[in-house]
């Protein structure tokens, strides 16, 4: 982390397990994977000019000049035309699009059922999902989802990802 190195990876670029947590004005995060730090980042929970600690050292670096780590802007993205704007986080894997929607409703489609739920649990390789309605929890694995749609929602109104979209999940319902 500190001399540029790329935040979450070995000198080689290679994925480690190390753990990091986040000081803000509201207090010190728990301890968490480079991953979970950047799916923070990109909800809004860590700004650029909060500090961040690798586990065993001592020093805060700020976010900001952390490699890897991206947060949305704080500005209203300028009315569009349907054309792309580039506004829109580029998220490297189905965990970090999901973690962004954590505890957020969602639309999700199992087989031939559509209906909103609560998106509340993302693992390795699997989420979580509460029907409220039903009193049903889904554990869906990744393998079985097919499609995932973030439809934008409020053409810029929103400060953050999150906000300004909705998420539907299309996953293989048989079996």
């Amino acid at each position: 982390m500190p001399g540029g190195s790329k935040f979450g990876a070995a000198a080689g670029g290679a994925a480690t397990a190390q753990q990091y947590r986040f000081r803000t004005a509201s207090g010190v995060s728990g301890w968490m994977s480079g991953e979970e730090v950047r799916a923070a980042a990109m909800r809004g929970e860590l700004a650029p000019d909060d500090q961040i600690q690798l586990a065993g050292r001592a020093d805060w670096v700020d976010a900001s000049v952390v490699k890897g780590l991206e947060f949305p802007s704080s500005e209203p993205a300028a009315p569009t035309t349907g054309a792309a704007t580039g506004h829109h986080i580029k998220f490297s894997t189905l965990k970090e699009v999901l973690g962004t929607f954590l505890h957020a409703e969602v639309e999700v489609r199992l087989g031939r059922e559509s209906r909103t739920m609560s998106l509340d649990a993302v693992g390795q390789d699997h989420f979580e999902a509460t029907d409220e309605g039903e009193k049903r929890r889904y554990f869906v694995p990744f393998a079985r989802v097919l499609r995932v749609v973030a439809e934008e929602t409020s053409a810029g109104k929103a400060l953050n990802y999150r906000d300004a979209h909705r998420l539907s999940i299309v996953a293989d319902g048989d079996g």
